[in-house]
């Protein structure tokens, strides 16, 4: 039933999400500009077939709209949230004890 739809679209949009977070904590952890390009395409691929998952589940899960764009703003946000996670550790880090 209803339940279990929506059960479903949590436990799945908790493991892309936290999945999401990683990929981009590894995009925003490349140094390479060759290699951001090349996985700039994986990535949009990946994204866009995890999405294709994601959107049936949303729609048989969601409780209302407002639900449905919640998921789907979580899915949107996890991977720019892990290339923002990098930055921040960069930007703020401990530079550790040779730096000046």
């Amino acid at each position: 039933g209803q339940e279990e739809a929506t059960m479903k679209a949590h436990v799945t949009e908790v493991g892309i999400a936290v999945h999401s977070v990683l990929v981009g904590v590894a995009y925003g952890a490349m140094t390479s500009l060759d290699s951001l390009n090349t996985l700039a395409i994986a990535l949009t691929i990946h994204q866009l077939c995890e999405g294709f998952a994601m959107g049936p589940l949303i729609y048989k899960g969601a409780r209302s709209t407002l639900h449905a764009i919640i998921l789907v703003a979580i899915f949107a946000l996890s991977t720019p949230l892990g290339i923002v996670i990098v930055a921040l550790a960069l930007q703020y880090g401990n530079p550790g004890p040779n730096h000046s």
